[in-house]
Protein backbone atom coordinates (compact mmCIF):
# COMPACT_ATOMS: atom_id res chain seq x y z
CA UNK A 1 0.00 0.00 0.00
CA UNK A 2 1.47 3.48 -0.96
CA UNK A 3 1.50 6.31 1.75
CA UNK A 4 2.63 9.76 1.77
CA UNK A 5 6.54 10.57 3.16
CA UNK A 6 7.42 13.64 4.40
CA UNK A 7 11.12 14.82 4.59
CA UNK A 8 12.33 16.57 7.47
CA UNK A 9 15.47 18.86 7.53
CA UNK A 10 16.76 20.32 10.65
CA UNK A 11 14.54 23.40 10.88
CA UNK A 12 11.76 24.45 13.15
CA UNK A 13 9.36 24.76 9.62
CA UNK A 14 5.90 22.75 11.02
CA UNK A 15 4.97 20.31 8.54
CA UNK A 16 1.83 17.27 8.04
CA UNK A 17 3.06 14.37 8.55
CA UNK A 18 0.76 13.19 6.06
CA UNK A 19 -0.65 15.05 3.15
CA UNK A 20 -3.83 13.00 3.48
CA UNK A 21 -5.24 11.25 6.86
CA UNK A 22 -4.54 7.71 8.29
CA UNK A 23 -7.62 5.95 8.50
CA UNK A 24 -6.08 2.61 9.39
CA UNK A 25 -7.64 0.27 11.97
CA UNK A 26 -4.07 -1.08 13.11
CA UNK A 27 -0.29 0.44 12.53
CA UNK A 28 1.08 -0.41 9.18
CA UNK A 29 4.38 -2.16 10.43
CA UNK A 30 6.41 -4.67 9.40
CA UNK A 31 7.29 -8.14 10.86
CA UNK A 32 10.61 -8.80 10.50
CA UNK A 33 13.66 -6.07 9.46
CA UNK A 34 13.33 -4.49 5.38
CA UNK A 35 15.80 -4.81 2.33
CA UNK A 36 14.63 -1.13 1.21
CA UNK A 37 13.59 1.83 3.46
CA UNK A 38 9.96 2.37 4.83
CA UNK A 39 7.58 4.47 2.90
CA UNK A 40 4.75 5.59 5.25
CA UNK A 41 4.53 7.96 7.09
CA UNK A 42 8.58 8.02 7.06
CA UNK A 43 10.47 11.45 8.39
CA UNK A 44 13.74 11.35 6.69
CA UNK A 45 16.02 13.27 9.20
CA UNK A 46 18.77 14.97 7.46
CA UNK A 47 22.00 15.96 8.93
CA UNK A 48 23.66 17.23 6.35
CA UNK A 49 24.04 20.84 5.09
CA UNK A 50 25.21 22.09 2.23
CA UNK A 51 28.30 20.80 1.14
CA UNK A 52 28.47 17.83 3.61
CA UNK A 53 28.71 19.40 6.68
CA UNK A 54 26.91 17.66 9.70
CA UNK A 55 24.64 19.05 11.79
CA UNK A 56 23.95 18.52 15.37
CA UNK A 57 22.34 21.15 16.61
CA UNK A 58 18.54 19.76 16.67
CA UNK A 59 18.02 16.46 17.86
CA UNK A 60 13.98 16.31 19.34
CA UNK A 61 11.23 15.66 16.72
CA UNK A 62 8.00 17.65 18.17
CA UNK A 63 4.39 16.42 16.91
CA UNK A 64 1.15 17.93 17.42
CA UNK A 65 -0.77 15.43 16.74
CA UNK A 66 -4.79 16.12 15.55
CA UNK A 67 -7.52 14.22 13.61
CA UNK A 68 -11.23 13.89 12.96
CA UNK A 69 -14.15 13.07 14.87
CA UNK A 70 -16.20 14.16 18.16
CA UNK A 71 -14.74 15.57 20.89
CA UNK A 72 -12.94 12.48 23.41
CA UNK A 73 -12.73 10.70 19.63
CA UNK A 74 -9.63 8.76 20.80
CA UNK A 75 -6.34 7.24 18.13
CA UNK A 76 -3.26 6.05 18.64
CA UNK A 77 0.41 7.10 17.03
CA UNK A 78 4.07 5.34 17.62
CA UNK A 79 7.12 6.76 16.27
CA UNK A 80 9.69 4.49 15.21
CA UNK A 81 13.47 5.19 14.57
CA UNK A 82 14.67 3.01 11.85
CA UNK A 83 18.50 2.26 11.00
CA UNK A 84 20.15 0.32 8.44
CA UNK A 85 22.31 -2.61 9.54
CA UNK A 86 25.76 -3.80 7.95
CA UNK A 87 24.18 -6.22 5.78
CA UNK A 88 21.93 -3.84 4.36
CA UNK A 89 18.54 -4.48 6.45
CA UNK A 90 16.42 -1.79 7.76
CA UNK A 91 15.69 -2.33 11.62
CA UNK A 92 12.88 -0.14 13.41
CA UNK A 93 13.27 0.33 17.12
CA UNK A 94 9.78 2.08 18.49
CA UNK A 95 10.91 4.99 20.12
CA UNK A 96 7.11 6.22 21.67
CA UNK A 97 3.75 4.85 21.25
CA UNK A 98 0.79 7.41 22.66
CA UNK A 99 -2.34 5.69 23.16
CA UNK A 100 -5.79 7.33 23.86
CA UNK A 101 -4.60 10.61 22.04
CA UNK A 102 -7.74 12.50 22.42
CA UNK A 103 -9.41 15.24 20.18
CA UNK A 104 -10.61 18.46 21.75
CA UNK A 105 -13.07 20.74 20.29
CA UNK A 106 -10.43 22.82 19.20
CA UNK A 107 -10.17 23.01 15.47
CA UNK A 108 -7.71 23.79 12.90
CA UNK A 109 -8.44 27.48 10.50
CA UNK A 110 -10.86 27.21 7.47
CA UNK A 111 -8.62 26.96 4.58
CA UNK A 112 -5.08 26.15 7.01
CA UNK A 113 -3.41 23.30 6.69
CA UNK A 114 -5.24 22.06 9.19
CA UNK A 115 -9.19 23.11 8.39
CA UNK A 116 -11.58 23.35 10.40
CA UNK A 117 -12.57 19.85 10.48
CA UNK A 118 -10.22 18.61 12.63
CA UNK A 119 -9.76 19.03 16.25
CA UNK A 120 -6.46 19.02 17.97
CA UNK A 121 -5.98 16.57 20.90
CA UNK A 122 -5.51 18.06 24.27
CA UNK A 123 -4.31 14.61 26.01
CA UNK A 124 -2.67 11.58 25.48
CA UNK A 125 -1.13 8.15 27.63
CA UNK A 126 2.50 7.45 26.85
CA UNK A 127 2.73 3.51 26.94
CA UNK A 128 6.14 3.48 25.28
CA UNK A 129 8.86 5.97 26.12
CA UNK A 130 12.54 6.28 24.90
CA UNK A 131 14.49 7.56 27.07
CA UNK A 132 13.60 12.00 26.31
CA UNK A 133 9.74 11.15 25.70
CA UNK A 134 7.81 13.86 26.99
CA UNK A 135 4.15 14.24 26.49
CA UNK A 136 2.79 18.20 27.41
CA UNK A 137 -1.15 17.47 27.37
CA UNK A 138 -3.58 19.39 29.50
CA UNK A 139 -7.19 19.13 30.06
CA UNK A 140 -8.28 22.25 28.99
CA UNK A 141 -9.01 21.71 25.27
CA UNK A 142 -5.84 23.12 24.17
CA UNK A 143 -3.54 21.34 21.74
CA UNK A 144 -0.92 19.15 23.46
CA UNK A 145 2.34 18.35 21.63
CA UNK A 146 4.95 15.54 22.05
CA UNK A 147 8.54 15.59 22.02
CA UNK A 148 10.68 12.79 20.82
CA UNK A 149 14.65 12.27 20.90
CA UNK A 150 15.73 11.80 17.11
CA UNK A 151 18.54 9.38 18.73
CA UNK A 152 20.45 9.39 15.50
CA UNK A 153 18.19 7.14 13.76
CA UNK A 154 18.01 7.79 9.58
CA UNK A 155 15.21 7.45 9.48
CA UNK A 156 11.65 8.41 11.56
CA UNK A 157 8.25 6.97 11.06
CA UNK A 158 5.03 8.07 12.45
CA UNK A 159 1.97 5.68 12.41
CA UNK A 160 -1.41 5.93 13.37
CA UNK A 161 -4.22 3.71 14.73
CA UNK A 162 -7.91 4.20 15.04
CA UNK A 163 -8.51 1.95 17.34
CA UNK A 164 -10.40 4.49 19.12
CA UNK A 165 -13.43 6.43 17.95
CA UNK A 166 -11.57 9.07 16.05
CA UNK A 167 -12.15 8.47 12.22
CA UNK A 168 -8.84 9.91 10.79
CA UNK A 169 -5.78 10.88 12.39
CA UNK A 170 -2.37 12.75 11.77
CA UNK A 171 0.12 15.32 13.06
CA UNK A 172 2.40 18.05 12.51
CA UNK A 173 5.94 17.79 12.98
CA UNK A 174 9.09 20.00 13.84
CA UNK A 175 12.64 19.55 15.04
CA UNK A 176 14.63 21.20 17.40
Amino acid sequence: MSRDVCIITRSNRWQKVLAVDDTHAAYDLPGAALAAPPTAGVLTITNLLPGGVEFFGQNKLRLIPYGVGADDSTFSMLVVGWDREAGGLWVPTPLAEWTACTLSTFAGMAGGAVDATHFFCDLATTTVGYPGVETVANALEQPMHMDCPLSGFALVQVLFALGGSATAANALASTY
